[in-house]
């Protein structure tokens, strides 16, 4: 700062002598023995004076800017061109009266006094560009100085601000850490409880499974007695089946070496009366074709159902019919069936065996199947279609499986087909169908 004032009083001083010089050779030159005097110089001698001396002051206020980013160099030159370009007119008018300029402005007319003044006022002139140049010196640094610190305050306001946004999502870190861990201990909460629901409600289980087995050993005792006497009040309570899903499971099996069957339209047909049921979504209905004997092994473990559905042919002596690998007749006997439920049985309740004098499988299958359907002799398509239907729909509306038994055979009797009598229910020992529900309806 201090340099840059130093630059501006030697820069001032200059223009000062400068143009102190200027006023007694102009006012020599224009007298007649100044004239004599620089008539052999001419006026290329004075001109080189006059734009010396600007571009020596210009040079040194370009030199007092210099410390100062925002002062251009072209402001520099463009203002010692304006300076000497006045500097040379005015010499040009003043000192060169016979020349065309001069002769037409009659300046050897004018008195001495007036070009004095003249070269006054253009010395004030430059005086003011001196002075206005030192105001920007003076005041420029202070400006910067003040643009600085406002730019400092500008960084720390982006700092606080960007220390905010760092605070705020540091609080919202805190708040989900802290959310988690109350989630976290509210299911370790619900889990701890639910285990305990869990123990007690098996216990219960437990406790009410010695009772009913207590009371079907006094049962058996009394029955091996001889008494008559009714049944104990726990065997007459309605059987439910808690699943939260019914599955049926539907075989189909038409080998191409027997008369073949509508089984297509038994399928659609229990399908339809399903979906028309209040219970339809409960229902389940899984289908298997071209069934071979491995696929009942197969597909009574992949789904552990609660029916099911045999729909084909069976032979006189009651073997079940269904197929091979060669799409032929391939025959599965009684006893085999047996031992195919006795240790696949699981959740199943009720078998129906929707085929022709497949009443010998079901005396097999009732051994260790609550409640088992069969056909005591021949069956056409549309008794069997009709009879399975309707024995779907009523599960489907939470009768139990008696009740649907029974609308199977009611609806053979409405459609005028005279095979009511051909589907039986046989039920094993100490099952009462008319309490087997497998939808639960209250």
């Amino acid at each position: 700062m201090l340099s840059i004032k130093l630059d501006l009083i030697w820069t001032i001083f200059w223009v000062f002598c400068s143009y102190s010089l200027y006023t007694p050779i102009v006012a020599f030159m224009w007298e007649e023995k100044g004239q004599r005097v620089f008539q052999n110089l001419r006026i290329p001698v004075v001109v080189f004076l006059y734009f010396l001396v600007p571009c020596v002051a210009l040079f040194l206020l370009n030199t007092a800017f210099s410390g100062i980013q925002q002062l251009r160099w072209e402001f520099a030159i463009a203002t010692g061109f304006v300076l000497s370009l006045s500097f040379f007119l005015m010499l040009y008018i003043l000192t060169v009266p016979d020349w065309p300029v001069g002769k037409f402005l009659q300046i050897d007319k004018v008195p001495v006094s007036v070009i004095r003044t003249l070269l006054s006022v253009n010395f004030a002139g430059s005086l003011l560009i001196a002075i206005a140049c030192s105001v920007i010196i003076i005041k420029e640094p202070q400006a910067i100085q003040q643009q600085g610190k406002e730019q400092v305050f500008q960084e720390l306001k982006a700092h606080r601000l960007q220390l905010d946004k760092e605070k705020s999502r540091s609080s919202e870190a805190i708040s989900e850490i802290l959310n988690e861990a109350r989630t976290k201990v509210f299911d370790d909460y619900i889990k701890s409880a639910q285990g305990v629901l869990t123990l007690f409600t098996s216990v219960v289980a437990l406790l009410v499974s010695l009772r009913t087995l207590g009371s079907k050993k006094k049962g058996g005792r009394e029955e091996e007695a001889g008494e008559s006497e009714p049944a104990p009040q726990e065997t007459r309570r309605r059987i439910l089946v808690m699943d939260a899903k019914i599955k049926i499971l539907f075989f189909a099996s038409n080998p191409e070496d027997v008369t073949p069957l509508n089984l297509d339209e038994e399928i659609r047909s229990i399908t339809t009366k399903i979906r028309a049921s209040d219970y339809r979504d409960v229902l389940d209905l899984i289908s298997r074709w071209a069934v071979r004997p491995d696929d009942l092994l197969q597909e009574l473990n992949t789904h552990k159902p609660t029916v099911v559905h045999f729909s084909g042919h069976s032979s006189s002596s009651g073997e079940l019919v269904l197929m091979d690998d060669l799409r032929q007749a391939k025959t599965v006997s009684p006893p085999a069936l047996k031992a195919l439920f006795s240790t696949l049985k699981d959740n199943i309740r009720l078998v129906v065996l929707n085929a022709c004098y497949s009443k010998t499988q079901a005396e097999a299958i009732v051994q260790v199947i609550d409640c088992v359907i069969g056909m005591n002799t021949s069956i056409g398509d549309n008794a069997a279609i009709a009879f399975a239907a309707s024995l779907y729909r009523a599960i489907g509306f939470g009768r139990s499986v008696q009740d649907s038994f029974d609308q199977g055979k009611v609806s053979l009797m409405l459609e005028g087909i005279p095979e009511e009598n051909t589907p039986e229910m046989l039920v094993r020992n100490g099952v009462d169908p008319a309490l087997v529900f497998l939808v639960d309806s209250r």
